[in-house]
């Protein structure tokens, strides 16, 4: 009996893949963390490998406010994207930031959304 070679291709979605490392959703998110950053409202920010990234949704990015009364300023700023989710880091092995914040729209245990 002779088995056929078959081809499996996958089609991706123009508006939800980008080159990696360049997705303009996460290069707008970045320049509003340095904003609130240079504001006095975030005293750090980080995006582990950012540059291997190819949509917004895998991006997990670590916050810390300069105090508790500035956070509720940075989940106004960051709730106009779609999936936004944030947590206290439990994460401690990727950073030392007090929050880990998303933009999908898995559940995540403990995490609060807007």
């Amino acid at each position: 009996m002779k088995k056929e070679n078959t081809l499996v291709t996958t089609q991706i979605n123009p508006t939800t893949m980008h080159k990696i490392g360049d997705v303009p959703e996460i290069h707008k998110i970045n320049s509003q963390l340095d904003e609130l950053r240079q504001k006095g409202i975030v005293l750090d920010w980080e995006i582990p490998c950012m540059e291997i990234l190819t949509r917004k949704s895998a991006a997990l990015y670590f916050i810390t406010a300069v105090s508790e009364e500035a956070e509720p300023l940075i989940w106004e700023t960051l709730k106009i994207h779609d999936g936004f989710r944030y947590r206290m880091n439990d994460l401690t092995d990727i950073s030392h930031l007090k929050w880990c914040v998303t933009f999908n729209n898995d559940p995540i245990s403990d995490s609060k959304s807007m």
